[in-house]
């Protein structure tokens, strides 16, 4: 009982804390953020045709945004009491992550193509049928992605990566957020869960690079972006997109 003492006094409770607080939010986000709760809760008796769908992932998308981004950056603000940069709000080595946008861009091309061309991501992505209607179904569904790839990247790379490094120390930190962002992939196609652990890893190291979250939120937008419009191409349901 004495060495149980002296563990909890010596800990990091603040840190503890946390780690708890982030269990706690992707619980919530899981289960409350679903589209099948929103469906089933909010929106039975209401009949949006053919925007069901769309309105559904949009509530996903905004539980993401105050449960990753608005809930984390109070927590910043009003328990650490540190600075935005810390964080990696801002634009960090602008050389080197431009230079790796660059990169990356051209390398993923026809790995994206090339996953597009499988049954189970076409039967993935897009996630909104009605995204594939016309280019400005297309181009509006790509910003309401914009918006979740933001609040994923600050939480996962900002929040927990660089925020988080200060306490549980660069492994700890990158432990957490490979650990979490990947589990949050189950349910996706195996391969997408797969990359998420190299792609968590990369990640991990860019935003401890660059000392930002923004060119790994760019990265991420690019790569749902052409991921949506290669499956519509070679699932040949790319006719509204068609002038």
């Amino acid at each position: 009982m004495k060495q149980l003492g002296q563990i909890v006094t010596t800990m990091d409770r603040k840190g503890l804390g946390a780690i708890a607080a982030v269990c706690a939010l992707l619980g919530v986000y899981v289960y409350q953020g679903h589209p099948a709760f929103f469906e089933r809760w909010l929106t039975p008796s209401l009949d949006l045709g053919a925007w069901q769908a769309w309105a559904a992932q949009c509530w996903q998308y905004l539980v993401a945004v105050v449960l990753m981004l608005l809930l984390p950056l109070a927590w910043w603000r009003w328990v650490e009491r540190r600075p935005m940069p810390e964080l990696g709000w801002g634009l960090g080595d602008t050389r080197f992550g431009l230079r790796f946008l660059a990169v990356a861009f051209v390398v993923l091309i026809p790995v994206l193509w090339i996953n597009a061309g499988s049954p189970e991501f076409q039967a993935e992505y897009p996630l909104v049928a009605l995204s594939g209607a016309s280019w400005k179904h297309f181009l509006g569904w790509q910003l309401c992605y914009a918006v979740y790839y933001f609040a994923w990247e600050f939480f996962f790379r900002g929040f927990l990566q660089i925020g988080m490094a200060r306490r549980l120390g660069v492994l700890g930190a990158m432990a957490l957020q490979l650990s979490a962002s990947t589990l949050l992939h189950i349910g996706k196609p195996q391969g997408e869960t797969l990359a998420a652990v190299a792609a968590g890893l990369a990640f991990g190291v860019v935003a401890l690079r660059t000392r930002s979250f923004l060119y790994l939120f760019l990265l991420h937008w690019y790569v749902g972006c052409l991921t949506d419009l290669f499956c519509l191409i070679r699932s040949g349901a790319a006719g509204g997109l068609m002038p």
